[in-house]
């Protein structure tokens, strides 16, 4: 899964419309005939107030999709433009209309580029709460907690990513970036060798073995 993948949708109000049967008017006299009772051609049966309820709760339901789809395209246009302030902004008026995970990956992923690193990890922990198997959420996790130099923390965020998928080569990249700043430069070179072979970013993974290289040769 990629988050800057996450970006869509549109606005309007929408109204149910009831859709009536037409009755061929030849068998509908006959049934006329056989029982007086039916109502006249022509007319229908007004609707019971249990009817209307559900009428217009599938009107409101309707208007509430359309108002949550228009937010999300304005939060993915904001965060294509770059502008994070206003996407903080459109992000939370669609969370109080609708909580899920994919909502909160967002949120995330924008207050990680306003530097609001706390509030950013509590978005990533309740997009968690809506889906436990999202690796992602817990790739940036890690990456957060590396900024913080809470390397434990940042371990066992990288660690629960890669228990969901281990083939993700941006996980491992992150993951080795971690270690070396902790100084684990073994376990970041082996990480590095996953990244390679899950076609992370190659130049980046030549630089990081390149800064590895270098410190160890220091400590030699």
């Amino acid at each position: 899964m990629d988050i800057v993948q996450i970006i869509m949708l549109a606005t309007a109000a929408g109204v149910g419309f009831m859709i009536y049967k037409q009755i061929d008017s030849g068998n509908f006299q006959q049934v006329r005939k056989d029982n007086p009772s039916q109502p006249s051609q022509g007319t229908a049966a007004a609707p019971t107030a249990q009817e209307k309820i559900e009428q217009s709760k599938k009107a409101n339901e309707q208007h509430k999709q359309q108002r949550i789809e228009e937010l999300l395209e304005k939060t993915d246009t904001l965060v294509s433009e770059q502008n994070f302030k206003e996407a903080k902004k459109s992000i939370e008026a669609a969370l109080i209309l609708q909580q899920n995970s994919d909502n909160y990956m967002r949120e995330g992923f924008i207050l990680q580029q306003l530097d609001q690193k706390q509030d950013a990890l509590g978005s990533y922990s309740k997009a968690l709460e809506y889906d436990a198997h999202n690796d992602l959420a817990y790739t940036f996790m890690g990456e957060l907690y590396t900024q913080l130099e809470n390397y434990d923390k940042a371990a066992e965020a990288f660690e629960n990513a890669l228990g969901i998928d281990s083939s993700h080569g941006k996980t491992h990249l992150a993951y080795a970036t971690m270690l070396q700043k902790a100084g684990q430069f073994q376990k970041a070179m082996q990480h590095l060798d996953k990244a390679k072979e899950y076609d992370a970013d190659a130049q980046e993974i030549e630089q990081l073995q390149k800064e590895i290289k270098e410190k160890t040769d220091e400590k030699n």
